[in-house]
């Protein structure tokens, strides 16, 4: 087998990455670009590719090939994309293993964009020990397990199916994609705000998002945090927690500090709102997965004034 050198790997050093073994950094290239000016969706995979080879390499996968023909084949493989990348950029791909079986291993993959600072695509792939002279799957030497413990640690599940519907589900539920955004809001009528200020402080952000949300026809449900002598504002009723709202909400918009909002987790979720919106300068990763682990549609660092004002343009 010739060898080609491998990109090198490293630790991980972005908090995006946390939990990833092993990263790549990887630049953009111009001949990546598609017509629109956009990264072309199958440089993503070569991203894949390049961290899952380093990955690889480290639990001594390619030297199996080289004593015996035994190995990995690609099984599967999937993507989702989550915003656009552009020239120039680099970007960070990390990978990690998420599940074992008697012949096969399931990696998943995280690509961050260094300019933007935000992950623009997630993946999976299912890799088969495969035997290249027998053509057939064999079980996993114990050699490449106790490889892949020493990297992941011993908490590795042993079932494929039902960590990639749940993954899938979670991906699904955390939205950065644009259109999706917008198409949340467009599918939406009922917004309570979490945090809102009152009349008094007309000049904040946390009235201002809401008052031109209602004068847009969005239904607004007053959810302050301070104010306690406040029992309306823009004409609505003022609740004290969220369970306590009547009906379904389609929108949780909050405007609280990243470090407040574990606090109101569990009103949160006794509500179970549709979706919880993290106004602009607000993210909390660990919020928003548990949040997305209850079903629960989440979209974080965003101002829902100016992409509504981006929904009619659209």
């Amino acid at each position: 087998m010739v060898r080609f050198p491998l990109m090198t790997a490293t630790q991980p050093n972005h908090r995006l990455l946390e939990g990833f073994p092993v990263a790549v950094e990887i630049p953009v290239l111009w001949g990546e670009l598609d017509a629109y000016g956009h990264v072309n969706n199958t440089a993503y995979f070569r991203y894949f590719e390049s961290v899952r080879m380093s990955y690889l390499e480290r639990c001594g996968v390619l030297e199996s090939y080289d004593r015996n023909r035994t190995g990995i084949i690609l099984h599967s493989t999937e993507c989702r994309f989550r915003s656009a990348l552009h020239f120039p950029d680099s970007v960070l791909a990390g990978t990690r293993t998420v599940q074992m079986e008697d012949d096969r291993f399931l990696m998943s993959y995280a690509v961050v964009s260094r300019t933007a600072d935000r992950v623009v695509a997630e993946g999976y792939a299912t890799l088969v020990w495969f035997d290249y002279n027998a053509r057939t799957k064999i079980s996993l030497p114990q050699s490449v397990r106790n490889a892949i413990y020493e990297l992941e640690g011993d908490s590795i599940p042993t079932t494929i199916d039902g960590f990639l519907t749940s993954m899938t589900n979670q991906i699904a539920a955390i939205l950065e994609d644009d259109d999706a955004i917008l198409d949340l809001l467009a599918n939406s009528h009922r917004i309570a705000v979490l945090g809102i200020k009152p009349e008094s402080h007309a000049t904040k952000p946390a009235f201002q998002v809401p008052k031109t949300l209602q004068e847009k026809g969005y239904e607004i449900v007053p959810v302050p945090v301070y104010f306690p002598e406040v029992d309306e504002i823009l004409g609505e009723k003022v609740y004290r927690k969220i369970a306590d709202i009547p009906g379904d909400v389609d929108i949780l918009d909050v405007f609280r500090r990243p470090d407040d909002i574990p606090a109101h987790l569990q009103d949160i979720l006794a509500k179970h709102p549709k979706a919880v919106w993290f106004q602009l300068g607000i993210r909390n990763d660990e919020a928003a997965k548990i949040l997305a682990d209850a079903g629960i549609t989440v979209v974080q660092n965003r101002c829902m004034k100016i992409e509504a004002l981006n929904l009619e343009e659209r």
